[in-house]
């Protein structure tokens, strides 16, 4: 038996638009800004150890801007 993937997609979309049809433009962004931060809070633990963001990566060069 596989997934019925078109049938997933439209229970879905059903459920999205049930949640949001009476919000505002501006309740509706805060919805999404909402849910995107909660998904991305699960998908990108915070890893410990992490680099400077302005050291290279060991075994990197860089490349110095010419005169």
């Amino acid at each position: 038996m596989g997934i019925k993937s078109v049938e997933l997609v439209r229970k879905i979309r059903d459920r999205n638009y049930e949640e949001t049809k009476d919000m505002t433009t501006q309740e509706y962004i805060a919805f999404i800004q909402e849910k995107s931060a909660a998904f991305h809070s699960k998908s990108n633990p915070v890893k410990q150890n992490r680099q400077s963001p302005s050291e290279p990566a060991p075994g990197c060069t860089t490349r110095q801007k010419a005169a």
